[in-house]
């Protein structure tokens, strides 16, 4: 039995958070990284919230500077119940040592593993920028495949759309092809990095991924890659879109 999952509301950021990030011209800026609860109407029996992020393009401000993803791992097992929490990422987790380069790429294996080894499950996808040298332990990474994990279907696709031969790059059909199939088995949650766009100017992303889940049947979708002022919207056909890019998201069922 598949557990179909609606946001209710998505409430103002709380974290105070602040890290390190690239700037233009080689320098560093701090930032606060926004943490929102966002209701749903129902989550799997054996959880309490699900964590969800992308974007995470920064390190902490303090020796040994880690990764800021690895950062938001531990903050968050301290506030909630880790074993009863499962966690989708989106993609793009590096950033250079200095934090004073954009668009820098390379290895993401520890974010991947702190989460793995704190939560109840982890999934999710690679982002254009990120690199993994082998598989981590009780984390499941998804390009092209669904699976089911506590009664919800989960798909979805590494990379995003743009010229093949670059790393984690499809062309445009191939990534449509795989996103249809992927769309055809009914799942109730579809994680992306990429971002479908929207019809307003400040929500950009890939019209071409718009455009095909606008005529599929209603579903979750996580994203990331491109910055969205608010995370949330709704298509005509009850499909959900919230980008997580730049900011963490925690799930939790309506009281």
């Amino acid at each position: 039995m598949h557990l179909r999952m609606r946001i209710l509301e998505v409430r103002e950021p709380s974290s105070t958070l602040i890290y390190h990030c690239a700037a233009p011209n080689g320098q560093t800026r701090e930032r606060s990284l926004p943490c929102h609860e966002v209701i749903v109407d129902t989550l799997p029996d054996e959880m309490d919230t699900f964590i969800v992020t992308a974007d995470l393009q920064g390190r902490e401000r303090q020796a040994p500077h880690r990764l800021l993803g690895e950062v938001v791992a531990e903050e968050l097992r301290g506030k909630i119940d880790s074993s009863r929490s499962g966690v989708l990422l989106a993609g793009d987790f590096y950033a250079n040592e200095r934090a004073d380069k954009l668009g820098s790429s390379g290895e993401v294996d520890s974010v991947w593993r702190a989460f793995a080894e704190y939560y109840r499950w982890t999934i999710g996808v690679l982002g254009n920028h990120d690199r993994l040298k082998g598989s981590v332990e009780r984390a499941i990474l998804l390009d092209g495949q669904t699976l089911e994990k506590d009664g919800l279907r989960i798909g979805g696709i590494s990379g995003i759309i743009g010229k093949a031969g670059r790393l984690l790059r499809r062309d445009l059909e191939s990534y449509l092809e795989l996103l249809e199939v992927i769309l055809a088995g009914n799942p109730d949650i579809v994680v992306l990095h990429e971002s479908p766009a929207n019809d307003r100017p400040e929500r950009r992303g890939n019209p071409h991924i718009a455009a095909l889940l606008a005529r599929s049947n209603p579903v979750l979708v996580v994203c990331g890659h491109c910055y969205w002022p608010s995370p949330l919207i709704e298509l005509k056909n009850g499909t959900q879109i919230l980008n997580v890019d730049s900011r963490v998201c925690l799930l939790r069922a309506r009281d």
